[in-house]
Formats: C-alpha cells, sequence, structure tokens
C-alpha cells in the first residue's frame, strides 16, 4: 500500500475526503467482490462500485434508516447493494468477498474479536481487510485503549499485512471530527475460519 496522504482536515467536506483516503488505500480489481462494515449513506461504497466497473459491492449497516437511504439514493440490484446487520453476524456465506473495509474503528464494539472473526469467514483465503483505526484521545464516542492488534488479528485468523501513516479528517461513519485515525490492512490466513480457537 503507498503511503497515504497527511492532513485530510475535518470539515464539511472532511467525510468525504476521509472516505477516498481509505479508498486510494484499497487495491480494487474490476470484478471483484467488496463489503462495507457499517457504510453509513453508501457513497464510498458507490464510489467503489463505480471504480470497478464489474464487481459486486455491499454495504452493511446497523440502522435500518441508513440502508434505506442508501438503498434508495445508490443501489443497483445485483450489483450495488445495501444490507442491515445485527453487527455480529454478516449475511454472506464463507469466502464470499475479495476484499471488507470496516469504516468504523473496531475499538468501539462490544466484542471487536467477534466482529474481526466474521469479518474473516467471509473474506475469501489471502483476501484484504481493511480497517480504520482512530488515534488515542479522539471525539465521536468512547474508545478504548489501542490493542494489540497483530494478536488480535492473529486470533481471529487474519494477520497484519501493513498500516497506513497517520491521517486527519471525520469520523468516516459518524461524521465526528476524529483527529488522526489509520488505515491497517491486513489478510486472512490459508487456515479455514472453523479452524481459528
Amino acid at each position: 500500500m503507498s503511503a497515504l496522504p497527511l492532513g485530510v482536515q475535518p470539515g464539511r467536506r472532511g467525510r468525504r475526503s476521509a472516505e477516498l483516503v481509505v479508498l486510494e488505500g484499497l487495491r480494487i480489481r474490476g470484478w471483484e467482490h467488496l463489503l462495507f462494515v457499517e457504510c453509513g449513506d453508501g457513497w464510498v461504497a458507490e464510489e467503489a462500485w463505480r471504480r470497478m466497473g464489474k464487481g459486486y459491492v455491499c454495504g452493511l449497516d446497523r440502522s435500518s434508516s441508513v440502508v434505506a437511504l442508501a438503498t434508495e439514493l445508490r443501489a443497483v440490484p445485483g450489483k450495488l447493494e445495501f444490507k442491515t446487520w445485527d453487527g455480529r453476524c454478516v449475511p454472506y456465506p464463507d469466502e464470499f468477498f475479495d476484499s471488507i473495509v470496516s469504516q468504523c474503528d473496531l475499538r468501539r464494539w462490544l466484542e471487536p474479536l467477534g466482529v474481526l472473526r466474521e469479518i474473516c469467514r467471509v473474506v475469501r483465503s489471502g483476501g484484504g481487510v481493511y480497517l480504520v483505526e482512530l488515534q488515542q484521545g479522539t471525539g465521536g464516542g468512547p474508545v478504548c485503549a489501542g490493542p494489540d492488534w497483530p494478536r488480535l488479528l492473529e486470533q481471529a485468523g487474519l494477520f497484519l499485512h501493513e498500516a497506513s501513516i497517520p491521517f486527519v479528517g471525520e469520523d468516516v461513519v459518524a461524521g465526528h471530527d476524529h483527529g488522526p485515525a489509520r488505515l491497517l490492512c491486513a489478510r486472512r490466513t490459508s487456515a479455514a475460519p472453523g479452524a481459528i480457537p
């Protein structure tokens, strides 16, 4: 992954700028199946789909009203879809996606390891998992101390591949000023998801 640009500033366009920073960090190919976890209004999922040309993109969000809005504004049946999820179970079969982006800092989840394991289940072996990590002491709700990412990812069946330089923008989901963040890139190990302790 190339170094991500510094200085994405919060403000009226800050959210979109931060989403573009995340999108630029992805290695999108035209035929991929791509999942956005906590996709918000779906703008970044739509932008990824437009860049792909032939792929399939799905956005998941826990808010049914946000999913309804994203569907109304952006959905293309069979190509760009939005679904509600419960925050625990991704409604797709094993190894369905080539890449997954979590637009919500996993430290905000009650059980981040459970979410990571579920993400690992639906990404293909060797597939990319991109995680937005807010830096300590940021706004937008409680964030626990930074986890030992390599260990946490390994427990979920993933390994940390790369971490970007920090960037500044707004929370890519909630629209809160968050200060510095970085994009973590993980890969799924070859072990079957069910084999992870």
